[in-house]
């Protein structure tokens, strides 16, 4: 799986965009230099046969806060400019103003648990044991136990056949294709994963509800007549970054995700069905219904807890 979302020659988006730079040529006169820089021809492409998903980086986004490591002059991850409410792509190294935030369109969403084990109080130790479905019995008992919106202490077997505590911890993933605020388009769309855990939580709870919640009448297909969502990728959304305190713990949250364009209802801002973004977003959701999108999970979720002292 790519990064980017550039097309395979033989898709939709390919046609699509093939069509766009044919008209660029003929409106431009018979001749175009970006159309010399971006066909590459048969060359398009070349060396990267057979590429496989585990030689890939899947980008994570996250929040820099107070104790990023990218903040810190010593530290071998440094990133020159870089400040706590900033938002940056692990894989990439690239930073965000968090206050304008990046623009994405979600392909896919997924919620689950996160096994962790609990880190010292010097902050040594620590790890991820895998995720549980939220529906599966085990965190379901946890939260009618112990209720919503906090950690669930639990005890697995450890690989040593020991008993392990772990603490199962809510989380929110989607699936996008973003670029800095202002800049989606499908020559700089990106692949990436960002996570929603502890206070962040309340932004992807509500971004999930007027999903579900905004519904129209089918008019063909297996759902005439119904009143039904559109597709998670039929809309374009702002995501950015808000200061928050409680008690003497000042830290970053994701701010609700914000519909594009700003102050349109939901069905204007619907996008067109032939959008080479809308089919980008299809083929990436796709890819991951079929289980050839890989995450590393740890880095996904990593940092909330790692990286300054965030009340859950």
């Amino acid at each position: 799986m790519a990064n980017t979302t550039t097309a395979r020659r033989d898709s939709p988006i390919a046609e699509r965009l093939a069509e766009e730079e044919q008209a660029k040529v003929a409106a431009s006169g018979g001749s175009s230099t970006e159309l010399a820089i971006t066909d590459f021809g048969d060359d398009a492409g070349a060396g990267l046969e057979g590429t496989s998903v585990s030689e890939q980086t899947v980008p994570i986004i996250r929040m820099l806060q107070a104790g990023s490591p990218q903040l810190k002059p010593s530290n071998p991850g440094y990133i020159k400019g870089a400040a706590q409410g900033m938002i940056l792509n692990t894989a990439l190294g690239e930073v965000y103003d968090g206050t304008k935030g990046i623009d994405l369109i979600v392909a896919a969403k997924h919620y689950h648990y996160g096994m962790w084990i609990p880190r010292a109080p010097d902050g040594s130790g620590g790890g991820f044991r895998g995720m549980l479905p939220w529906n599966d019995p085990i965190p379901q008992g946890l939260v009618a136990k112990h209720g919503k919106f906090k950690k669930l202490p639990h005890v697995i077997e450890g690989a040593d056949g020991m008993e392990e505590d772990v603490e199962l911890v809510e989380t929110g993933q989607l699936y996008v294709l973003y670029a800095p605020a202002g800049e989606l388009s499908i020559e700089t769309a990106q692949r990436a994963v960002v996570s929603f855990t502890s206070t962040s939580l309340p932004a992807y709870n509500a971004w999930v509800t007027r999903n579900n919640n905004w519904t129209y009448l089918q008019s063909s297909g297996v759902h005439a007549g119904r009143m039904m969502p559109a597709a998670l990728y039929s809309y374009r959304w702002n995501l950015t970054v808000a200061p928050d305190t409680k008690g003497n713990f000042e830290y970053f949250i994701w701010r609700s995700l914000a519909l594009l364009p700003a102050g349109s209802k939901p069905r204007d801002a619907l996008m067109r069905r032939d959008d080479p973004l809308f089919l980008a977003a299809r083929e990436f959701y796709q890819e991951y219904r079929a289980g050839s999108v890989v995450v590393d999970q740890a880095a996904a979720v990593k940092g909330e807890g790692d990286e300054g002292p965030i009340p859950f």
